[in-house]
């Protein structure tokens, strides 16, 4: 039971931060676009 409480917790984890560093990558690629567009304006 220890072992499959481990298990879900440590996936858990790994969920939230892949989750972030996607979300991280999205929101540079936003501001990027927003840059770009402000610059050609």
């Amino acid at each position: 039971m220890d072992m499959v409480a481990l298990i879900l917790v440590v996936g858990f984890l790994f969920v939230v931060v892949y989750l972030r560093a996607i979300w991280n990558v999205l929101l540079d690629i936003r501001n990027e676009l927003r840059s770009d567009g402000d610059r050609g304006a």
